[in-house]
C-alpha cells in the first residue's frame, strides 16, 4: 500500500496515516481500545521524531521517538501535566 489508509489490529488498535511500500511512513495516529491515541511521524514502520500521547483524561504529553522506541517527554506547554 502507498498513500493514506488504515489497519486494524486484532488487538482492537486502529492506525490511520501514511503508507510507503506496505509500511507505516509519514503521518499517522494509533487509536487504542481503551480511547488514548498517538499522533506523529513514522518511517519505514516505526515512529521517529517528535510525536503527541493523548490520555483519556484529555492530558497531552509531547515525547520524542527513535526507531520506535519512546526515548523520553519533552516540556511544553501542551502538557503542563507532565512531571517527569
Amino acid at each position: 500500500m502507498n498513500g493514506q489508509g488504515q489497519h486494524y489490529y486484532e488487538d482492537g488498535r486502529l492506525y490511520h496515516g501514511l503508507y510507503k511500500n506496505d509500511q507505516k511512513h509519514g503521518k499517522g495516529m494509533y487509536l487504542f481500545p481503551n480511547g488514548k491515541k498517538i499522533e506523529g511521524n513514522w518511517i519505514n514502520g516505526k515512529q521517529e521524531g517528535k510525536g503527541k500521547f493523548i490520555n483519556t483524561n484529555g492530558e497531552v504529553k509531547i515525547g520524542l521517538w527513535e526507531n520506535g522506541q519512546r526515548k523520553g517527554w519533552i516540556k511544553s506547554n501542551e502538557n503542563t501535566n507532565d512531571k517527569s
